[in-house]
C-alpha cells in the first residue's frame, strides 16, 4: 500500500525539483542561480502546478543561509560534497535549512523526512548516509545554535524601510554604507525582496 504524502512533504519534494533543476543546469549554483530557477519556476503558467508556498519558503531560506547551510553539511560529510549526487545535495540542504533556520520544524522530522525522501529519490545507502550527516547537523546546531537569516515578516519590513511624506523609501544607514563600500547595493531588489515578492 503506497504512502500518503503530506503537503509538507509534497512541498519538500518540489523544493528539491528547483535545487536539482539549478545544480543540474549550471553545474554547481550560488544563490543568483537559484534565484533565477526560483524566479522562473514561479512564473510557469497557470496550467503548470504552481510550487506550494512552502516550497518557495524552503528555495528562499536556502537562498539566504546557503553558504552556512553548505558549511555545515560539509564539515560533517565524511563524503566530498561535489561527487555527492545532485538529488542528496538538494535533500541535505533542505533539511540543513529546516535545522538552522525554520524553527517550526523540530530536528527530528526534518532528519526523519530527508531520510524518507532519500529512501524515495535516491540509491539504496543515501538514506543512511543522509541521517548521518543530519544528525551530526542536528547535534552541533543544538550545541552551538548560530542566529542564521530568516524570512522577513511584514512587521519587519516595516522596521528595515520608512517612508517620507511622498512615499518615497528611506534606507536604513547600514544599507547605505554597503552602496558606497561595494558600489553595488541594488535598491530596486531590496524593495522587491520587502515589498513586491511575498
Amino acid at each position: 500500500m503506497p504512502v500518503r504524502k503530506g503537503s509538507r512533504t509534497k512541498a519538500r519534494i518540489r523544493a528539491i525539483d528547483v535545487l536539482f533543476e539549478a545544480d543540474e543546469r549550471y553545474g554547481g549554483y550560488g544563490p543568483g542561480q537559484l534565484s533565477e530557477v526560483l524566479r522562473h519556476r514561479k512564473e510557469m503558467t497557470a496550467a503548470q502546478t504552481p510550487l506550494p508556498p512552502y516550497a518557495v519558503e524552503i528555495v528562499e531560506g536556502i537562498i539566504q543561509n546557503l553558504a552556512e547551510v553548505d558549511t555545515s553539511i560539509m564539515a560533517h560529510s565524511t563524503r566530498d560534497w561535489q561527487r555527492l549526487p545532485s538529488v542528496d545535495r538538494s535533500i541535505l540542504r533542505i533539511a540543513a535549512w529546516e535545522i538552522m533556520c525554520n524553527p517550526e520544524v523540530d530536528g527530528a522530522v526534518a532528519i526523519a523526512e530527508a531520510v524518507g525522501i532519500a529512501d524515495t529519490l535516491s540509491s539504496a545507502d543515501a538514506p543512511a548516509f543522509i541521517n548521518a550527516v543530519l544528525d551530526k547537523v542536528y547535534k552541533d546546531h543544538l550545541a552551538n545554535p548560530k542566529p542564521l537569516k530568516a524570512k522577513a515578516t511584514a512587521a519587519q519590513a516595516e522596521t528595515n524601510f520608512e517612508t517620507d511624506d511622498a512615499g518615497f523609501i528611506s534606507l536604513p544607514v547600514s544599507d547605505l554604507e554597503e552602496e558606497k563600500e561595494t558600489g553595488d547595493f541594488d535598491f530596486q531588489a531590496a524593495y522587491d525582496s520587502e515589498y513586491i515578492d511575498d
